[in-house]
Parts: structure tokens; C-alpha cells; sequence
């Protein structure tokens, strides 16, 4: 347990080396013991790490390993996201369509009593379809995902999934006008932002279509 949250204080420090040594010393520990449980929180620890550090393999690796040991011996908790965080690692290696499979798995996977989390899951489906190109697609999954976050009153997602409304609207928009009303409409939400990470996502967005902007206007 002690090597459990060194490991995940020092991650959040961004000190992988050192979480990642204290997250094998709790796997060794639970090979010893036979803890099974503890093993696979252990892989699950490893594999954070490795994706924070941008080891992609490795972190697909412990995962899995991590997965098949959960599937065996922890019913405590969901497998949904032993699913999420592998969909995640192929979402970053640009394998989308294995990233799919595991997301769908994931969602199909959510218990009922877990409601509130499920926009996270579908707000990196989503994404994924966008990160495709497959703008119409991505556009109906954000519709989707806005609705249900209305619904549960989750501002950071109803912001998210404007956001990217908004940006594969902006990608359509024929005329100047157009283009500046949905600027407009995207500079809106720092109104209902509620923290400086939403804030900056919509800035990020704002920025990407002030200089489209510019761009078209000096093609001139």
C-alpha cells in the first residue's frame, strides 16, 4: 500500500523514474503474496507512468497485463477502464480504429450506477472520429455528448463538446461572417467556463480560428 502511493505521489510530480520504481516494488511485493488484486493495481500503476513518460508499448504492455489478471480476480471494479486507458494508449500511437474497439468496449462495459463518467468516455470517442476526419460522424457524437452532459450538469464536458462543435462548424463555414459568428459563439463560453483548464481550451480553440482567419483574409 505505502509503495502503492509513493508511486502515484511521485507520478503526479511528473518524477516517473521514482514512481515507476516504487510501482515495480509493489508489484514484487504482491508476486510474493499471491495478492492478485494487488498485482493488477500495480500494472495499472506501471502503465500510467509509461504513458505519462510516452512509452506507448510499454504502457499497452502493463495494461493488458494488468486487464487479464482484473478479469480473473477483481470484481470490485469496473473493467471499463482497464478498456479506456488501453483505447487511450492506441488513440496516441494514431491506431484509431483499434482505439475504437476498445472505447466501444469500454462504454458497453460502463455500469449504470456509473453514469457520471460516461461523458469522459464519449467525449475521447468522439475525438477520435474528429482526429479521423470524420467530421460528420464526430459532429453527431458531440451533439450527443452535449445533451447528456446538460443533463447531468457537467460544465467541463458541455464546454468541451461546444468546442469542438463549434471548431468542425467553423471547418464548413463558407462565408467570413460565418466564421466570425462561431469565433464569437466559441469566445462565449469563458462565461460558463468554471476553471482556468476550461479556460484554456477555449482559448486554444480561439487562437486556431483567429488565425484561419487571417489567413483567409490575407489569401486576398
Amino acid at each position: 500500500m505505502l509503495y502503492e502511493k509513493l508511486g502515484k505521489i511521485y507520478n503526479c510530480r511528473k518524477n516517473y523514474n521514482i514512481a515507476f520504481d516504487f510501482a515495480e516494488r509493489k508489484l514484487q511485493l504482491d508476486k510474493e503474496f499471491n495478492y492478485f488484486v494487488g498485482q493488477q493495481k500495480a500494472y495499472q500503476l506501471l502503465g500510467i507512468i509509461s504513458y505519462n513518460k510516452r512509452h506507448y508499448n510499454e504502457a499497452l504492455r502493463f495494461y493488458k497485463k494488468g486487464l487479464k489478471l482484473k478479469e480473473i480476480h477483481d470484481k470490485v471494479f469496473p473493467l471499463s477502464y482497464s478498456y479506456f486507458n488501453i483505447g487511450l494508449v492506441y488513440e496516441k500511437m494514431k491506431k484509431y480504429t483499434t482505439s475504437l474497439l476498445y472505447f466501444d468496449k469500454a462504454i458497453d462495459l460502463l455500469p449504470q450506477s456509473y453514469e457520471k463518467n460516461l461523458t469522459m468516455l464519449l467525449y475521447e470517442r468522439a475525438l477520435v472520429y474528429r482526429k479521423m476526419r470524420r467530421y460528420k460522424k464526430a459532429r453527431t457524437l458531440f451533439t450527443d455528448l452535449k445533451n447528456l452532459a446538460d443533463d447531468l450538469e457537467q460544465t467541463k464536458y458541455i464546454v468541451l463538446a461546444s468546442i469542438e462543435l463549434n471548431n468542425i462548424d467553423f471547418i464548413y463555414a463558407v462565408t467570413k461572417k460565418d466564421q466570425e459568428k462561431l469565433l464569437e459563439r466559441t469566445e462565449n463560453l469563458y462565461e460558463i467556463a468554471k476553471n482556468e483548464e476550461e479556460k484554456k481550451n477555449i482559448s486554444k480553440v480561439v487562437r486556431s480560428m483567429k488565425r484561419r482567419l487571417e489567413k483567409n483574409e490575407n489569401r486576398k
